[in-house]
């Protein structure tokens, strides 16, 4: 059986990879961690719209507040990752 996994987008964390290690990341975030590029960062308005190459060509877009992404960092061609805590996450069948 396959399934899908539902996030809502203010559940998922973009982490630069220089800052907190991938391990504390999978210990924190119970294993649910997804690595990525950010190929573009655009800000619109009071949001930071980021495209994310992730494995194999696939691609996600994730927007979050300016002021949470302001740091330095959240370039294109930064390495990154994405966290969500499991209690915001619904599997649904495929």
């Amino acid at each position: 059986m396959k399934a899908k996994i539902v996030i809502p987008s203010e559940s998922l964390e973009i982490h630069v990879n220089q800052g907190v290690s991938r391990d504390e990341l999978l210990k924190r975030y119970e294993g649910n961690l997804l690595e990525g590029v950010i190929e573009r960062a655009d800000i619109v308005g009071h949001l930071v719209q980021f495209v994310i190459a992730l494995e194999e060509g696939k691609r996600v877009q994730l927007e979050g507040h300016v002021d949470k992404y302001r740091r330095a960092g959240f370039e294109p061609q930064a390495g990154v990752h994405i966290t969500w805590q499991p209690s915001h996450a619904t599997v649904i069948g495929a």
